[in-house]
This record gives C-alpha cells, sequence and structure tokens, in this order.
C-alpha cells in the first residue's frame, strides 16, 4: 500500500514538473513572439551564426596556440636530439679511425724509428713508411681539412698542410701533447701554427691531437694531429638545419671554443655572451630582452659542451604570425559567411514584409489586394496562395453585400405579406362552421384540412418539429390534393410507432410529395407511398410514386446533387443542401428507380436522440432571435 501512494506521489511530481516545464517553455516562446519575426530571422541567421563563427574561432586560437606552441617546442627537443646524435657519430666517425692508426703496432714502430734517427742522426736505417700510413688516413676520411704526425722533438710529416710549428721548442700543441696526462686532447678552434708563423692571412682550424705511445716502455714518442674545418664541421651536425632559429655553440671541456653557429640576425645580442654560458641546464636565458631557450649536453667523446639556444621570442612570434594567418582567414571566412546569411535572411524577410504590408492595406480597403511574385520558392506560392485567397475573399465580399440586400429585400417581402396567423385560423374556422350549418360536409373537410396546414406550416418560425408533425403536414397535403384532382391521387403513410418523438428540420416532405403529384403522372391515377424506418445509424423517410421516374438512373441509388438533370423542376436541390448544412455531408437526399416502375426518393437523417434535437433547436432558436 505504502509502494502504491509513493509510486502516486511519485506520478504527480513528475507530472507537475512535466506542466511546469511546458509552462515555462511556452513563456520563452511568447518572449520570443513579442519580437518582430524580422529580427528574430536576423538573429538566428546572421548575428547567431557569426557570434557563433566569432567564439569557435577564439577557441580554437587558443588551442591552436597550445597545440602549435608544444609542437614548436617538442621540435626544438628532436633538433637538439638530432644534432646531439650528429656530433657524437662525427666525432665517432674521425677519433675511432684516428685512434686505432696512433695505435698500430706499424705506425708506432715508424714512429720510434724517426725518433732515433733524429736522436742519433743516421738516416740510412730510416724508411718513409709513415708518409703511406698518413695517405691512407687521410683518403679515408674526407671530413679532415690536414694530417701531421710529429715525434718527440720535430715534425715528421704533414698532410696537405702543417699544424703545428714543426719545433718542440716553437710548437705549443707538440709540449702539450707531450706533457698531457689525457691521450686524445682537444685544443678548440684555434690558429694553426705554421700558418700564424709564416702566412699573412692565418687559419683557424678545430685540432684534436692524439698521443703516440711506445707498446714496451709506455712513453710518449710522438703525436698524431688532424684539423676540420669549422664551417665543414657545423654543415655535417646540422645536416641543413634552418638556421635562423637555432643558435648552436660547442667548446671543449674547459671552454674553449670549438664552432658556433649564429643566426645572422642574432650575432649582435649573443657575441658578448656566447662562451660565457652558464654551466647549468636553464630553460631559458634572457639577452637584451630576448628569451632563448637553452639545452646543454655533453658529447659522449672528448667531453665537448654542446649548448643550443633556440629563440624563443622569434619562435612564438612566428606562431602569433602563423595564428593570426589563420584568424583573418577565418574572419574573412565569417565576413563571407555574414554576407551570404545576410542576402539570405533578406530574401526570405522581403517577401514576408511585403506581404505583411499588402495585408495591412488590405485591411482597410475592400479593393482586391493583389502582390506581384518575384520568385520560384515556398514564398513565391505563399504569395500566389494570398492573391488567390485575396481574389476569393473580395469575391466573397460582393456575394455578401449581395446576399444582405437580398436578404433585406425578402425580409421587407415577408413583412409586407405577413399575415396574423390567429386571423386566418379564425377565418377559417368561421366558414368552416358556416359550411357545416349548410351541411356541406365535402367542404368541411377541405377548409379542415388548410386549416391543420397552415397551422403545422406557419409554425412561429421554428426550424425543427417533430416528425409526427411533420408526416401530419404531409398528409393534410395530399388530402387538399385529392380535392384538386379530383381524387386521382391515392396515398398511404407508414408510421413507426418507435419514432413520433424524432424532431426532423420542417417543410422537408412536402416538397418532395409536390414534385411526385407534379411531375410522376403516368396514367389516370397516382400513387404516392411515404415511410419511416430505422436503420443503423439513420432515421430513413422514403417518398415512391408510380410515375415514369428518371430513365438514365437505373436501378442505382444516387445523390441528387450528382443526378444530371433538371432537378430544381423537382424542389430537391434546396432540401438537400439544407440538411448538408445541419447535419452533415454524410446526410442527405437520394434518388433511385423503383424495382418496376415510379421514383424512389430517401431521406437520410441522422438517428439522433430527442435531447440532442432539442439542444440543436434550442441553438437554432437562439441563432433567429440574433
Amino acid at each position: 500500500m505504502l509502494v502504491l501512494v509513493l509510486f502516486f506521489m511519485g506520478g504527480i511530481e513528475v507530472e507537475r514538473k512535466e506542466k511546469h516545464k511546458k509552462s515555462r517553455f511556452r513563456w520563452i516562446i511568447s518572449g520570443l513572439r513579442r519580437v518582430h519575426l524580422i529580427r528574430r530571422l536576423q538573429i538566428s541567421s546572421v548575428m547567431l551564426p557569426v557570434i557563433t563563427c566569432l567564439i569557435i574561432i577564439f577557441l580554437m586560437s587558443i588551442s591552436a596556440y597550445s597545440v602549435i606552441r608544444r609542437n614548436e617546442l617538442e621540435h626544438v627537443k628532436m633538433t637538439e636530439d638530432m644534432i646531439q646524435y650528429n656530433l657524437n657519430t662525427f666525432l665517432e666517425s674521425i677519433l675511432t679511425p684516428l685512434n686505432a692508426l696512433s695505435t698500430k703496432t706499424s705506425f708506432v714502430s715508424l714512429v720510434n724509428d724517426y725518433n732515433d734517427v733524429i736522436e742519433n742522426n743516421n738516416w740510412s736505417r730510416y724508411t718513409s713508411g709513415v708518409a703511406d700510413e698518413v695517405f691512407a688516413y687521410y683518403a679515408d676520411n674526407t671530413d679532415i681539412h690536414s694530417v701531421e704526425i710529429t715525434g718527440k722533438q720535430t715534425s715528421i710529416i704533414s698532410f696537405p698542410n702543417h699544424i703545428t710549428a714543426g719545433n718542440l721548442d716553437k710548437s705549443e700543441l707538440m709540449r702539450t701533447m707531450m706533457d698531457s696526462s689525457q691521450r686524445i686532447v682537444s685544443f678548440g678552434n684555434i690558429f694553426l701554427e705554421q700558418s700564424r708563423l709564416y702566412n699573412d692571412k692565418c687559419d683557424k682550424r678545430i685540432v684534436v691531437g692524439v698521443q703516440i705511445k711506445s707498446q714496451l716502455r709506455g712513453e710518449v714518442i710522438g703525436a698524431l694531429f688532424i684539423s676540420i674545418d669549422s664551417e665543414k664541421f657545423l654543415e655535417k651536425i646540422t645536416m641543413g638545419m634552418e638556421n635562423s632559429l637555432y643558435n648552436i655553440v660547442i667548446s671543449t671541456a674547459e671552454g674553449t671554443p670549438v664552432a658556433a653557429s649564429i643566426c645572422e640576425d642574432e650575432t649582435g645580442n649573443l657575441n658578448e655572451v656566447i662562451w660565457n654560458l652558464p654551466q647549468e641546464n636553464g630553460e631559458f636565458l634572457r639577452v637584451d630582452h630576448t628569451r632563448y631557450l637553452t639545452c646543454q649536453s655533453e658529447t659522449k667523446l672528448l667531453q665537448w659542451k654542446v649548448y643550443i639556444l633556440t629563440n624563443y621570442d622569434k619562435m612564438i612570434n612566428r606562431l602569433i604570425r602563423q595564428i593570426i594567418l589563420c584568424i583573418l582567414i577565418a574572419f574573412l571566412l565569417v565576413i563571407v559567411l555574414s554576407i551570404i546569411t545576410f542576402f539570405v535572411s533578406e530574401s526570405v524577410i522581403q517577401p514576408i514584409n511585403r506581404l505583411v504590408n499588402t495585408m495591412k492595406k488590405a485591411e482597410l480597403t475592400t479593393d482586391t489586394a493583389y502582390l506581384e511574385p518575384d520568385g520560384a520558392d515556398e514564398l513565391t506560392y505563399l504569395v500566389k496562395s494570398f492573391n488567390e485567397m485575396s481574389a476569393k475573399i473580395h469575391t466573397l465580399f460582393l456575394k455578401n453585400m449581395e446576399a444582405q440586400d437580398q436578404n433585406r429585400k425578402i425580409e421587407l417581402d415577408s413583412l409586407q405579406a405577413q399575415i396574423n396567423p390567429h386571423m386566418l385560423y379564425n377565418t377559417l374556422d368561421s366558414i368552416n362552421w358556416m359550411a357545416y350549418l349548410s351541411g356541406t360536409n365535402k367542404i368541411c373537410d377541405i377548409i379542415q384540412n388548410l386549416s391543420n396546414f397552415y397551422r403545422l406550416t406557419l409554425n412561429q418560425g421554428k426550424i425543427f418539429h417533430t416528425l409526427e408533425d411533420e408526416l401530419n403536414q404531409v398528409e393534410c397535403y395530399l388530402k387538399l390534393e385529392q380535392f384538386v384532382y379530383d381524387q386521382a391521387i391515392s396515398y398511404t403513410i407508414e408510421r413507426n410507432d418507435n419514432l413520433p418523438a424524432e424532431k426532423i428540420p420542417r417543410i422537408i416532405l412536402q416538397p418532395i410529395v409536390e414534385n411526385a403529384i407534379m411531375h410522376g403522372f403516368t396514367s389516370s391515377e397516382l400513387v404516392v407511398k411515404v415511410a419511416t424506418a430505422h436503420i443503423p445509424g439513420y432515421l430513413l423517410i422514403t417518398v415512391q410514386d408510380n410515375g415514369i421516374g428518371i430513365p438514365y438512373l437505373e436501378n442505382q441509388e444516387i445523390p441528387v446533387k450528382e443526378v444530371q438533370t433538371n432537378t430544381e423542376s423537382y424542389g430537391l436541390n434546396n432540401i438537400d443542401e439544407r440538411i448538408r448544412l445541419i447535419y452533415g455531408s454524410k446526410y442527405g437526399i437520394t434518388l433511385q428507380n423503383g424495382q418496376e416502375y415510379g421514383l424512389k426518393v430517401s431521406v437520410y437523417l441522422p438517428d439522433q436522440l430527442l435531447s440532442e434535437t432539442e439542444q440543436m433547436e434550442e441553438k437554432d432558436d437562439n441563432l433567429n432571435c440574433g
């Protein structure tokens, strides 16, 4: 029981919320309907798309900035990794064969022999095999600018250029190699000693030296020097990388410059700090109001320091320029969209304005309102429909005015021809009484039937009366017609005892019977049969005669409005139209030839309750009073 109560209360609450929601939406829609349709179309078709596009552009710009910035930083990291990899690969390709050559037994023996020759001044034991070893090494390593072999005191051979001064007393490079505790020494990017002494134009090269040690005693007996062109060296490690964004600085472990690739437009900024960079890795380095994204690493061989400085401001500015370009293109598209949507909305708004203005003018005049169609869309169809409707309304207006004039004339004629029913009934009663006193009973019958006929016909203007009254009226009319046609008319009226209280429209059978009398005579006697019946959904009244009928109908039952004949002569169209106006199109009058002869007229009325009929009569009385 508790569950049912809760369920019922929950259903009430849901229904209340739904009603509240509908009322809220109705309030919103009602508020929107207070705004002119033109303004709503402009807002929905122009302003809202433009605002939506601007918001989308703003959000996409933020998202694009974040994504592209992240991609740019990832690209910087990939570039740094590539430079580090290329540098290690290059040094390994140079130093590995250099180390192999300096430790080669035959090569060490040749250097040792040279030292003995210099010390003993005995050249008969010296062979030039060391030259072959140097030439072979130089030929295999095309990245090397020059190679030089030195002994303890003097230079042995160089190709193609000298690197040292050639003598231990004069060469700082040779003394450094003799005294160094490290086997491989990098001197950085320095002036070549031989070039500095003998040439006006001094050459700077990256110089690396390797000690040549005796295999027996382990003492230094000479050195193997190589020089590398700094420009080719940078080309090898950068591999055609864009040089407008990345600044590369390489120094030895002691801080001696090795090579540097500085963007041309940033030379002035970095010249003062390029060789005094911080030893620790930092995220940003600010130089003259310019931010640089820094990355520091160290080579596996020689322990060279590699600094990569990316111009962060330039990268961001380039990124911003790209985004601004995209935004400008987007704004251009928005403008194009706005123009297109404006003209599209105007193509809807202008015809609506014209239609509304024409309708307003039509309210102030009785002339036909006409609007020239100027398109091929739905609005053009609406304009054409409006023109047709306006023409029809004007036609109906004229017909209504004509009908009102005619009604006024009919009312005037009715008032002029109106006879006091009581005076008519009293006069007929007086005539009847005089005929009765004179003993003329036939005249009495005629007067009584005529009096009853008018009593049922002149029924104070009521539209409905009972079926029994309608049958009595027809019977009075037939009795009068029998007197006129000298008893050449016979009739039967079959009454249904279950239907006397049914109410139907007045005077619908008398015109049918009158038509049967006027057009049904084929012999000396006319037989008219009136019957009532109750069928499912209908109250059926039939009037059948023994006349000639309508030949082309055969035995088909056809609505009177579809009969192709002069139906006005039968007086049936007006009655059929009255029934359809009162009850609907499913009711009315049909015609059908009899099985042997004559014409059968069927009147279909609704099988209604008495209370419903009374309500309809009361409604009609109110309309008549109005």
